[in-house]
């Protein structure tokens, strides 16, 4: 297990945040959003983070194979409730660089989801915005 402040280093140095728009019609704006938090590495090592995270409440799946054309491991934090706990314990913040620099864009992104922009066009707009620069 690691303590908030190795976890914090983690999080700087090897967590990504992923914002995914999907066409979808039963959606009544036309679009499905899915925002994910993905670190990379060892499976021992992400396994130990999954521990880790579960003493915050925070869940996360833990895939051996990313896919078949990409064969490392990942662990995701999907769901807007575990990665906005993420970013109320401080785990990953804006405080500090991160490796990717993409944590201030999708902090915006997280926020347009938390306040159910994302259902209005102005907001989706906003949301391909933020994915482009990241």
């Amino acid at each position: 297990m690691y303590n908030k402040d190795i976890l914090k280093g983690i999080f700087l140095a090897k967590a990504k945040g992923h914002i995914s728009i999907v066409r979808n019609e039963d959606i009544l704006i036309g679009y499905r959003v899915k925002l994910t938090i993905n670190v990379r590495g060892k499976e021992k090592f992400l396994h130990a983070i999954k521990r880790t995270l579960l003493q915050y409440g925070i869940e996360s799946k833990l895939k051996p194979k990313q896919s078949a054309t990409r064969p490392t491991p990942i662990l995701i934090i999907s769901g807007i409730k575990n990665i906005a706990l993420v970013m109320h314990h401080g785990i990953w913040c804006d405080k500090l660089q991160d490796a990717n620099d993409n944590f201030a864009d999708f902090s915006k992104a997280v926020r347009i989801v938390a306040e159910s922009r994302h259902l209005r066009l102005e907001g989706l707009e906003e949301l391909f915005k933020l994915k482009e620069l990241m």
